[in-house]
């Protein structure tokens, strides 16, 4: 037997207009939706956000789809899964949604790296260490902690 879980995200700055364009998807054996996102610049706010969907595995997981709308105003940075979290999760929320909106929250911080640029349009030499709070070994300054503990 066989199990097969997909999570992509495309992103994309529009530097001109002042905004990024994401694009997620989620597709496993139960679950196939998209989620299309509108973040503005410099605050990464949500500003729009739409879903489609094509397959879920009960109909009550619609219930988090529908309160999506609660998200905007909501920016990207310190707690910002906490207030997905908080919109969209829970006893009657979706993980695998809360899961996806994270991941395009993260894709939006590698794509602002690998752009040289901070939020605002300047550009940017060194990606700021505290990005990834302390949880990145390759931005930590390669600093490994190994607990040599024989107990």
């Amino acid at each position: 037997m066989k199990f097969a879980r997909n999570i992509q995200i495309d992103l994309e700055i529009e530097k001109e207009r002042g905004r990024i364009l994401s694009s997620g998807s989620f597709s496993d054996d139960y679950h196939d939706f998209k989620c299309r996102m509108i973040f503005k610049l410099p605050n990464l706010e949500v500003v729009d956000v739409k879903v489609e969907i094509n397959k879920l595995p009960k109909e009550v997981c619609r219930v988090p789809f529908d309160r999506l709308v609660g998200l905007r105003g909501v920016a990207v940075g310190r707690g910002f899964r906490q207030k997905v979290k908080k919109a969209i999760g829970g006893d009657q929320g979706c993980i695998h949604l809360v899961d996806l909106i994270h991941e395009i929250a993260q894709g939006i911080v590698a794509l602002l790296r690998k752009a040289q640029m901070t939020p605002d349009g300047k550009e940017m030499k060194d990606f700021p260490d505290g990005t990834f709070y302390g949880v990145c070994m390759g931005l930590n300054k390669g600093k490994l902690k190994v607990d040599n503990n024989e107990d």
